[in-house]
């Protein structure tokens, strides 16, 4: 018998003993770095030739007798994941003595290494071209691709290994079937939870025991869980190459695209304390929905991975961390390798290499897939631009990963180029900004689902980026841009049909109004050092502070609860707050996560933080469905004035209420938020119809919101007017221009026009700003425009020497390509990984040099030399990834001994002063021949506004005398023991007695069980980090906080059922509720008078009560309510 027949044969007659097998420790031997993780074949996605699955699924190990115990390569699992009972294994698996392992397995006898297919070559010692393995040895995977096990099964179980929580030689075969027989990500996925971790407390999140909990929670599961998202976009992949660009072949809007699953891991030191040498260790996170970007939507998300750098990898010597990032990672059966790097994210590629498991199998490259070298050139091919300097090529990959959605597909036709606008003295005028029909911005409004047409869009498309704006002349009924060549950032190929994903209008953000404003530290300083006396800011702020807290101690005056309900809403941010969770992928194109004026990172245009902070927190915060409570602090507050609840009559709601204004006032205080209320922020674009003259600026608000010294509001303000742009680093960072009204502009909406006309960019003049998508602040208050005087524009140009304080690597491109010729592609993968990483190097050098010349301008002045270098150094290191310019060594070593001080006392937050006091080092003083500094008086001031609004605050909340019970919350529980007690005198008939006596002992039960649960430590120690383990339930994690109240409201519900007593399911739930408030009280009535537990557990079924006792209700459906809205009056300025 041949080999073909003899497989066949062992097919045929020995599967059903495979499917008992458990994997060997032995069989996935490799190094002690691999994490062990997994991958799918997809019709996109193929491997080798050389498949050994028929292999696999004939071996079949000699047994001997059955003997109890797990093989001898197994020793103790159960400090993996604890014990589990018998009965907690899958109807279909075996009954277990441990967590993983059906017991009285036969133990086997291990072949010699040159018959068992199992054994895998020994690894081969580490080196810095070695991967790093997150997968198993070739044999698991490949039944894995033979079984077809979803890839977000396989991602599943890599996590899991990944944090320790479970190792793959526990991983039994038939639980391959079992997963795979379910073929989707969305089914397949969250059973692998529940099979392999059924004791744990993530399958108790993912899995409830009722259907009706189920309905309660499926829309933050829809929102949260990204494998239902997942089966679409592979199907979409799998239909055509290009199915997740959002459009069809013809061109036209799919209303959907992919690339909004995020695969990503943190990395971490796990190195002995004062160890120099790093350990790293790799875990991988729950995917998620997220926001999409071009690449993932063109070659599908799980094509990508994003790597997280912990700050203890960041503290580390930066060659080792580079080492490590340069090595290929072998995740999910594929081949990663990282790409780029911003800020403290790394981002990789899968590529075509082969591997098995372990090492890249040099020569069999996977059909379909790209090369991480074709990669590279698909999206800026070198021999293209040649032109560029390396740091130039690198930055040019931050386009395709950028946060964006498609907006509308252009026919290549209608991708027109036109001159930018440049001045006598060369300097472009127009820099970052091109032109879209009309037609086209409506086309993209439609889809979008803005409230207006946009003026301008920040956009990404045919190797551009930058502003789109209105062009106010095309009125074709067709998708027409055009592009400057300041906006050209990559170069593709003439005379030939470029990838449709090059076509795409791909939006990152809108045109809009924000106002007022908030100034900024920065903006403070510079307004103080250029005229404008103290006394202005002092009274800003004092405003700031009244405008925040009179409208919410006002509960008396006529609408009161209604201006309370919506102040809360406006300053909590809850309507966007609700958006964002259920579109955290869209959160930022619609604006829902737009932060205040003064904390715009000019740096994260690309919007690459979304994930780590907005969308992040999205994912959180979902109040509780089973009991009602919303999450947040607002949207309790809320919920509970709305139902007709006051601060006066609920205990509850004032503390709530105190707490809300007490954090707001103590943030305004430690920021030094000062509101401006003649201000307003938008896109700053150029006037390309050369319509304004020098120094004028044009600004007109699509609604009326510009509030004027008279009270009128308008849509135009003119008169001189201050503009400036983050970061305001320089004199000249803030410019004193005239705001003119001109109908040949009016067109042009939400944005600030800026002149095209004299010797340089406007723009320019601001930071170095340009028409790419920055943001101006344009202010019309009196007292802070007539005594602003503008700076000498000296400050504007960088001192003459200010690159001798830089190394540059300049390279250019054509000259990487000469050098790295003739090397192996192992090389030069490595040699361009410098650059592509470069980043990672550089991590705190920005932040170091804004905390330089914050202690230069308070310990020289704002003006002395060293000053101004010090913020052009800023500015240069921010722009560094783009010019390669890097601070050298010497100079970052006497920056360092020369301003590396304490900060000074307004500076100072509480984590520094707490670092600062073990070193005796006295915070910074500021010399006596410099003039009184504004953040030293602004400092004084705030204390004093802070300790008086205290005082005011405790006298307002101030309990006068015991709390009162609220009768109508206790009516449903006091009548139902009235009717009791008739049902007993009248018909001597205790029954209902007996029921109402159960619901008693139930909440008196889960009263108690929720004081052990507020006290406690967090019952799941990984969530938290181990100092955290015993601070109070409100400094816990939202994630952790939410978990408890959940599992508490759960269980309070649960009991009783209409079986156990004699009423309907309705009247259970208000007669509990009521019961839990009332005995709550009687609790507390001698001391606080409250807690929340019946509110924790029963906020839905309370505030109906109370709703309905106010003579005037109306049930509304959930989704309704989240999006109800109130608006503001008027007389608030907002």
């Amino acid at each position: 018998m041949d080999e073909t027949n003899e497989r066949q044969s062992l097919e045929e007659n020995e599967q059903n003993e495979l499917n008992d097998m458990t994997m060997r420790q032995a069989d996935y031997n490799i190094s002690s770095e691999s994490l062990l993780a997994c991958s799918q074949q997809t019709s996109y996605s193929h491997f080798g030739d050389e498949d050994i699955s028929p292999l696999i699924l004939a071996f079949n190990p000699t047994q001997s007798s059955g003997e109890p115990g797990p093989p001898g390569s197994a020793t103790s699992s159960d400090t993996s994941l604890g014990k589990r009972k018998a009965s907690d294994m899958s109807s279909t698996s075996s009954v277990s003595t441990g967590p993983f392992r059906p017991s009285k397995l036969a133990r086997s006898v291990v072949p010699a290494e040159e018959d068992n297919p199992f054994v895998d070559v020994p690894v081969q010692p580490e080196n810095i071209f070695s991967p790093i393995s997150i997968s198993p040895a070739r044999t698991l995977q490949r039944m894995f691709d033979v079984k077809k096990l979803p890839y977000g099964v396989q991602y599943e179980i890599a996590r899991y290994v990944s944090m320790d929580r479970l190792e793959y030689k526990h991983f039994l075969v038939q639980w391959v079937d079992e997963l795979a027989s379910l073929k989707t990500n969305r089914e397949a996925a969250p059973a692998m939870a529940k099979l392999v971790l059924k004791n744990s407390f993530e399958a108790d999140e993912i899995t409830e025991s009722s259907d009706n909990f189920k309905k309660l929670f499926a829309k933050e599961h829809a929102a949260k869980s990204p494998w239902m998202e997942l089966d679409r976009e592979e199907e979409a992949l799998s239909n055509n190459s290009y199915g997740g660009l959002g459009f069809n072949e013809e061109g036209e809007y799919l209303n959907w695209h992919g690339g909004q699953v995020l695969f990503h891991g943190q990395l971490h030191d796990t190195s002995a304390k004062g160890c120099k040498k790093p350990k790293f260790k790799l875990t991988l996170e729950p995917a998620e929905l997220g926001p999409s970007n071009m690449f993932a939507r063109r070659f599908g998300s799980k094509h990508f991975f994003r790597l997280k750098l912990t700050k203890a990898v960041l503290n580390k010597n930066v060659d080792d961390l580079m080492n490590y990032l340069r090595r290929p990672l072998i995740l999910c059966g594929s081949v990663f390798r990282a790409f780029y790097a911003k800020d403290t994210n790394v981002f990789y590629v899968k590529t075509n290499e082969s591997n098995d498991g372990v090492s890249i199998i040099d020569g069999k490259p996977i059909k379909g897939g790209q090369s991480f070298l074709e990669f590279l050139d698909w999206h800026n091919a070198m021999d293209l631009n040649k032109g560029q300097t390396m740091a130039k090529y690198v930055s040019r990959f931050a386009l395709g990963l950028s946060n964006s959605v498609p907006g509308l597909m252009v026919d290549q036709s209608n991708i027109k180029f036109i001159d930018d606008i440049l001045s006598k003295t060369d300097s472009n005028m127009t820099d970052g900004a091109g032109k879209i029909n009309r037609w086209s911005l409506n086309q993209i409004r439609h889809r979008l689902e803005w409230e207006d047409k946009p003026t301008a869009i920040q956009t990404r498309i045919f190797g551009t980026k930058g502003l789109l704006v209105d062009d106010d002349r095309h009125a074709e009924q067709y998708a027409y841009v055009e592009l400057t060549p300041s906006q050209r950032k990559i170069q593709f190929p003439s005379g030939t049909t470029i990838d449709p994903a090059h076509r795409i209008v791909d939006v990152l953000r809108s045109s809009h109004t924000k106002t007022p404003c908030r100034l900024s530290v920065e903006t403070i300083i510079n307004l103080a050092e250029n005229g404008v006396g103290k006394q202005v800011f002092l009274e800003l702020l004092h405003n700031s502070l009244a405008e925040l807290v009179e409208p919410l101690l006002d509960w008396e005056s006529p609408d009161a609860m209604r201006k309370l309900w919506t102040n809360v809403r406006r300053l909590g941010g809850v309507m966007a707050a609700r958006r964002s969770r259920e579109e955290a992928g869209l959160a930022r194109v619609k604006g829902y996560s737009e932060r205040e004026a003064e904390e715009i990172e000019p740096e994260d245009e690309d919007g690459f933080n979304a994930v780590d902070s907005t969308e992040k927190r999205s994912a959180a915060w979902w109040g509780d469905e089973i009991s009602g409570c919303p999450s947040s602090l607002e949207e309790t507050i809320m919920y509970m004035i709305d139902a007709g609840l006051t601060p006066q009559e609920c205990p509850l709601l004032r503390d709530k209420l105190d707490k809300f204004i007490r954090t707001r006032v103590n943030n305004y205080i430690k920021a030094y938020r000062i509101d401006v209320p003649m201000s307003a922020s938008a896109f700053l674009v150029p006037d390309t119809s050369g319509i304004l003259e020098p120094g004028e600026v044009f600004f007109k608000s699509s609604r009326r919101q510009f509030q004027t010294r008279d009270g009128v509001e308008t849509d135009i303000f003119v008169g001189d007017v201050l503009v400036t742009r983050h970061p305001c680093k320089l004199p000249t960072d803030i410019q004193k221009w005239k705001s003119v009204d001109k109908p040949g502009l009016h067109h042009l909406t939400d944005v600030i026009v800026c002149s095209t006309k004299g010797d340089r960019r406007a723009a320019d003049l601001l930071s170095g700003g340009d028409y790419d998508g920055d943001k101006g602040v344009y202010i019309w208050q009196h007292e802070l425009v007539a005594a602003f005087k503008n700076a000498d524009l000296k400050y504007s140009e960088p001192p003459a020497d200010i690159k001798t304080y830089f190394a540059r690597e300049n390279e250019e491109v054509h000259a990487f390509q000469t050098k790295t010729a003739n090397i192996s592609v192992e090389n030069k993968i490595r040699q361009l990984q410098h650059y592509l990483l470069g980043a990672v190097r550089d991590t705190t050098v920005v932040g170091k040099y804004s905390t330089f010349h914050e202690i230069a301008i308070y310990t020289l002045g704002y003006s002395h030399p060293d000053t101004i270098r010090l913020a052009y150094m800023f500015c240069m290191t921010l722009d560094g990834i783009k010019t390669g310019m890097t601070v050298s060594k010497e100079v970052l070593k006497k920056d360092t001994i020369a301003f590396q001080k304490r900060p000074p006392t307004w500076k100072e937050s509480e984590e520094d002063k707490a670092r600062y006091d073990s070193t005796n080092e006295p915070n910074i003083q500021r010399p006596r021949h410099l003039p009184r500094f504004i953040m030293d008086e602004l400092h004084k001031q705030a204390s004093a506004e802070s300790t008086q609004w205290n005082v005011r605050l405790d006298q307002h909340f101030k309990r006068g005398g015991s709390v009162k019970i609220d009768g109508d919350l206790a009516a449903p529980w006091q009548k139902a023991q009235e009717l009791a007690q008739r049902w007993a005198n009248q018909e001597k008939n205790k029954r209902m007695s007996s029921d109402l006596q159960k619901i008693q002992k139930h909440v008196e039960e889960m009263y108690n069980v929720h004081r052990m649960e507020m006290c406690s430590s967090p019952r799941k120690a990984s969530r938290t980090s181990p100092k955290k383990d015993k601070l109070s339930f409100t400094n816990l994690p939202i994630e952790v906080r939410q978990d408890k109240i959940r599992d508490l409201s759960k269980r309070f519900a649960s009991f009783p059922k209409p079986e156990d007593v004699l009423m309907p399911e309705e009247e259970i739930a208000r007669v509990r509720a009521s019961c839990a408030y009332v005995y709550d009280y009687e609790q507390k009535k001698h001391s606080s008078g409250f807690t929340r537990f019946p509110w924790d557990v029963g906020m839905r079924e309370l505030c109906a009560i109370k709703a309905r006792a106010t003579g005037r209700s109306k049930t509304v459906a959930g989704d309704f309510y989240d999006h109800f809205n109130m608006k503001h009056p008027k007389n608030h300025h907002i």
